[in-house]
């Protein structure tokens, strides 16, 4: 199996431990007895000279060990999964397939027609693409989820030397409203009007508070009121008609949504600039697939800056 090139069989057994919880469900999972999966996790414990997992009539818990054995063991797998894609490629010419994390500000704006060029370049290449934010992406690209992810600004949790993450460019944070709301008269609005108002936001979009809450207190303000949250941009729209809500944007994203009836809000100040990077293992680094995606949301990316200066 692609999936297990790289691994071997204590080390696959370990890793569906990890993701099951339980003996119980390990062991169905792989079709063996507990008894022999529990002397295998051992073994393996015995081998490393340390523990992996804490025991409790709940589960197994992992230990520190075990989250970064983990780590190394999705990458082991993942990188087993990208050898047969090349090996394929170079047999057959055919590329495997490429799974995407990403925001919905750019599953919705940016992203499309690099994918669409993408295609072009790789009629036979299957594409993934995942939407969600914060922690959830980062989740499934430590697991092997996701092959690569666009995120705003630095990830903590990939900083680690089995990731490898690209600097792509630094874009401007807009706000938005209804046009017939008070703020939308105003001919500048300030930082102390945009903190009267209630916010609309993207669901456990856990970045964004931590810029919104940081530009606020640098004029003396308190944080944001977020009234309502979504992961739908034609929601987080559809909240704000006919209402005094806000919200901020990235750029591309605030462009995308006056053309459902809202109107960006010149401001007294510049917002802060959000730095857009792209993640991906470093055994991947060489892939012609990941450096032509890569090329192709840079390109994307400094186009739209350069052109919205």
């Amino acid at each position: 199996m692609a999936a297990n090139l790289f691994m071997n069989r204590r080390i696959e057994q370990f890793m569906t431990v990890y993701e099951s919880g339980t003996i119980h469900a390990a062991a169905e999972a792989l079709g063996i007895s507990q008894p022999a999966l529990s002397v295998s996790l051992k073994n393996l414990e015995d081998e490393l000279a340390i523990k992996l997992f804490d025991r409790s009539v709940k589960g197994m818990n992992s230990t520190i060990a075990g989250e970064t054995l983990y780590r190394f063991g999705s990458t082991l797998r993942q990188g087993g999964r990208f050898a047969m894609d090349e090996m394929r490629r170079l047999t057959e010419g055919v590329f495997g397939g490429l799974r995407i994390g990403t925001g919905v500000a750019w599953a919705t704006t940016i992203l499309p027609g690099v994918l669409n060029e993408l295609h072009a370049a790789y009629p036979e290449l299957s594409i993934d693409l995942v939407t969600g934010v914060g922690d959830q992406l980062v989740t499934r690209m430590i697991s092997g989820e996701l092959d690569v992810m666009i995120a705003a600004g630095s990830v903590q949790r990939l900083a680690t030397p089995e990731f490898h993450g690209n600097a792509l460019t630094k874009l401007p944070m807009k706000v938005v409203a209804d046009p017939n709301s008070k703020l939308a008269q105003e001919h500048l609005v300030s930082p102390q009007q945009l903190s009267s108002v209630p916010w609309v936001g993207f669901y456990e979009d856990d970045s964004m508070v931590r810029f919104s809450n940081h530009f606020l207190a640098l004029h003396g303000l308190p944080p944001a009121k977020f009234a309502m949250r979504t992961n739908s941009p034609t929601s987080l729209a559809s909240f704000i008609k006919g209402t005094e809500f806000v919200a901020v944007l990235i750029a591309p994203l605030a462009k995308s949504v006056t053309k459902n009836g809202l109107v960006e809000l010149p401001t007294t100040v510049p917002l802060w600039d959000l730095p857009v990077c792209i993640y991906h293992r470093s055994i991947a680094t060489s892939l012609p697939i990941i450096m032509t995606f890569n090329d192709l949301v840079g390109a994307a990316m400094r186009g739209f800056s350069e052109n919205h200066d």
